[in-house]
């Protein structure tokens, strides 16, 4: 499958699925286009949004030293008292790896939030 990490399978995807269509063997199209889309399935978000986030957090790790602010206001994950996280398990791609959403149901209990908010479900793909 191709992902972020790989862009020459993105570009050999797109080669197969062309051919299959000229060649007329839909099904098989059909199963690159769905290649393809998952490649830019992660693309799917605003640049400076997807960049902003990587810097703030991973990169210059403001969240994790409590110097992230939004509109002059500090962000502080142990004021959520009421929520649900969602976590979804990356198994098919180079972004996120196996454990990815156990280890974010456990940031929760470590930033202080409430049980309440620490409440919530893992989907994993089939």
């Amino acid at each position: 499958m191709a992902d972020a990490a790989q862009p020459s399978l993105l570009v050999a995807s797109h080669g197969d699925y062309y051919l299959e269509l000229v060649r007329g063997n839909y099904e098989r199209a059909e199963a690159f286009r769905r290649v393809c889309d998952a490649y830019h399935a992660v693309l799917d978000m605003a640049a400076e949004f997807y960049l902003d986030t990587i810097q703030i957090v991973f990169q210059e790790f403001r969240l994790a030293r409590g110097n992230w602010f939004v509109q002059g206001q500090p962000v502080r994950p142990q004021d959520i008292r009421a929520t649900t996280l969602l976590t979804i398990e990356g198994d098919y791609d180079a972004i996120s790896g196996r454990a990815d959403p156990s280890s974010a149901r456990t940031l929760p209990r470590h930033s202080g939030m409430q049980q309440a908010a620490r409440d919530g479900a893992s989907v994993r793909p089939l």
